[in-house]
């Protein structure tokens, strides 16, 4: 504080200069009394703004401390497909998992959610065959960070649209290590997580939230699912890989076979805004008394023992690649791959495969207008488990199901997106019977904080 002290001490000589000379020994008394009580109000004024320099300080590295580090930003569609960027092949977060919007901090946790109310609409043989409005959707995100380069995530499933229930159920839940590959001087090549985390087949799980779809539906394939396993994620030059040991069970708090599902994915990024990527999966040998079923979901259900078949066990395998343009006013991405099923009844008739593909398109026709398209099918000639938007569960195996979907979104608030769609279903019920009266009209809210 040189400047105000120095206007201080100049004050009291102007003061001593205009006096009248016979100053009286009170007044100087008076005067340096008044002197040493700015000299203490300086000190305390100094000593003041130290104080909150250091708070400053502490509350930047507090940030810095707690930002959990997010190995993928999947844009928001409602931030137009104008921004869409390739989905890498490392995991997804939610947000980015989880959205970054407004962050609410509760100590050393970080606080958000997204989610979706809808209407739906049905024809006969829809699932939603009657006008229905719901809860499609609602997702709370803990994060925090535990020192060096530690995280912890949480997901838990308020409600979703795929179990039918408004049971707090737990997601995605973590530890993250990050930068294991600084153990042998190499950063990026690889993040560990540890705990129940995605199972990281495909491309589309990374983009299945409500806030982050382009539509309302999914495609007929659908891959996704959480399951309790160690994953690793990283760069090896080049190439993007995610490599996942996990349980293969539903069951999340014990396994009842040594043989675990493995997934694996590489991805590559040739030129600006293209990407591709491989995946593969087998879940490893189901016990019918125990596991019941998968953790893989595909085409509306989960991957289970075929109605009629005696096996004691299952399993299923499954290979897929992706591909994703990205331009200023959109993308176009597209998917196909094969899913075998195997069991061990001594029949061997209820062992099947599938061949699935999805094409998508999303145009930009203003900053917060967007447009979008997607065909996807599943092809089964010895039949599939393939419920799709139809009643659950399917009466009988399905041999093709098809679904065009057609939409409109539009961002009313950055964390506010609006959007609509009418899909159509077809299809043949093994045998050959047409399998139809399954279109469905949807309007949806979509939202994060």
């Amino acid at each position: 504080m040189p400047r105000v002290r120095g206007l201080t001490l100049g004050a009291a000589l102007l003061i001593l200069a205009f006096r009248p000379a016979p100053a009286a020994a009170a007044d100087l008394e008076a005067l340096a009394a008044e002197l040493r009580v700015l000299r203490e109000q300086n000190a305390a004024l100094k000593a003041h703004v130290e104080r909150q320099q250091i708070m400053l300080e502490e509350l930047a590295r507090r940030q810095a401390e707690f930002r959990v580090v997010r190995s993928e930003a999947s844009p928001s569609v409602g931030a137009g497909p104008s921004v869409a960027t390739p989905i890498p092949a490392t995991p997804v977060v939610r947000t980015t998992a989880a959205p970054v919007a407004a962050v609410q901090k509760l100590g050393k946790l970080h606080l958000s959610g997204e989610g979706a109310v809808a209407y739906f609409g049905g024809q006969k043989n829809a699932f939603f065959n009657r006008d229905v409005l719901r809860l499609d959707e609602v997702k709370l995100f803990l994060e925090g960070a535990l020192g060096g380069n530690a995280y912890l995530f949480s997901e838990i499933d308020v409600f979703n649209r795929d179990s039918n229930s408004g049971d707090l159920r737990t997601g995605e839940l973590y530890l993250e290590l990050e930068g294991v590959s600084r153990l042998w001087g190499r950063d990026g090549q690889m993040t560990l997580r540890l705990g129940r985390v995605d199972i990281p087949f495909g491309e589309e799980y990374a983009q299945r939230d409500a806030i982050d779809n382009p539509l309302i539906s999914h495609s007929v394939a659908d891959f996704w699912g959480v399951d309790e396993g160690i994953e690793a994620y990283g760069t090896l030059g080049k190439i993007q890989y995610v490599l996942a040991v996990q349980n293969g069970g539903n069951n999340a708090a014990f396994d009842f076979s040594s043989s675990k599902a493995t997934t694996v994915r590489v991805g590559f990024d040739p030129a600006p805004g293209l990407h591709f990527s491989l995946s593969g999966i087998r879940t490893g040998r189901m016990p019918q008394t125990g596991d019941v079923r998968a953790e893989l979901w595909f085409g509306n259900d989960w991957i289970r023992r075929r109605s009629g078949s005696v096996a004691t066990n299952f399993r299923a395998d499954a290979i897929g690649g992706d591909v994703r343009k990205t331009f200023r006013s959109g993308h176009i991405a597209a998917s196909a791959g094969r899913i075998r099923y195997h069991d061990d009844d001594r029949t061997r008739r209820f062992n099947t495969s599938a061949t699935y593909a999805s094409v998508e398109s999303v145009a930009k026709a203003s900053r917060d207008l967007h447009f979008a398209a997607r065909f996807s099918f599943a092809d089964s000639d010895r039949g599939f488990n393939l419920p799709g938007d139809g009643l659950e569960p399917s009466p009988r195996p399905t041999e093709l199901l098809w679904r065009l979907s057609v939409g409109t979104g539009f961002q009313l608030t950055p964390q506010l997106l609006l959007k609509g769609e009418y899909s159509i279903n077809r299809g043949r019920w093994t045998g050959g019977a047409r399998r139809d009266g399954e279109n469905q009209l949807a309007t949806e809210a979509a939202f994060k904080f």
